[in-house]
């Protein structure tokens, strides 16, 4: 009992840094009031990886690396053309006889590196390269993300039937407790049985319990995994 208090306190303080608190803050949770489940996600395992891949910061941050080096890419192929300027002016002269009172004059020039030691051919292929990793990481994200889902899928699907599981047990050692008292009122138990069976109740209600937190933990990995922003939780 010492060792859980110690270990209820340690936790509570793990708690509050995670939700930027102090780590002395009172924190007390709020028992659920049943055991019902949270809903399942409407949403085929297909449905979550392709959720996933629009929906995770990391595929977004991937995309922009690839949007960029595609982009630089595009400047170092432009380099390839020739490079064209125009310049112009317009002069207004007062004063002078031997200047026109306005003048304006439009010009341009072209120019074109025929031969720069390869720099330009070689600034393709480093752009080239760069994209073509951000595409091989992306790709390999991807997945990593879509293995991700697959594990918090089969996770949350596992839980729920450990929990029709628990919820049997439950009442079979329900109607077990019930039965070893009427047989105990009838002298055709001891309290020894009664106690067992209440022990056998105990344990099944507390693997109950176990259960559903499992399977609300389950529930929340999937939602991260497919990128879905988590419920907000209230702080008075």
């Amino acid at each position: 009992l010492i060792q859980s208090r110690a270990r209820v306190t340690l936790i509570r303080s793990n708690l509050a840094i995670a939700m930027r608190l102090p780590p002395d803050a009172a924190i007390e949770a709020i028992p659920r009031s049943s055991d019902a489940l949270p809903p399942l996600e409407k949403m085929t395992l297909a449905d979550a990886q392709r959720s996933a891949e629009s929906g995770r910061v990391e595929i977004g941050e991937l995309d922009k690396r690839i949007e960029q080096a595609h982009g630089e890419k595009k400047i170092a192929q432009l380099k390839l053309a020739p490079q064209v300027n125009l310049v112009g002016a317009y002069l207004h002269n007062e004063g002078s006889l031997f200047s026109q009172t306005n003048s304006a004059y439009v010009g341009a020039f072209a120019s074109w590196d025929a031969w720069d030691w390869g720099t330009t051919i070689s600034g393709i292929s480093v752009a080239d390269a760069k994209e073509g990793q951000a595409s091989y990481a992306r790709e390999k994200v991807a997945t990593r993300i879509r293995l991700d889902v697959e594990e918090a899928f089969v996770g949350l699907d596992t839980a729920a039937q450990a929990m029709t599981v628990a919820r049997a047990s439950v009442a079979a050692a329900e109607e077990n407790f019930r039965l070893v008292k009427t047989r105990y009122a009838a002298s055709a138990a001891t309290s020894f049985d009664v106690v067992d069976a209440e022990s056998l109740l105990t344990q099944a209600r507390g693997q109950l319990q176990t259960g559903l937190y499992d399977y609300m933990i389950a529930h929340a990995a999937l939602r991260r995994a497919v990128g879905t922003v988590p419920e907000v939780i209230a702080q008075e």
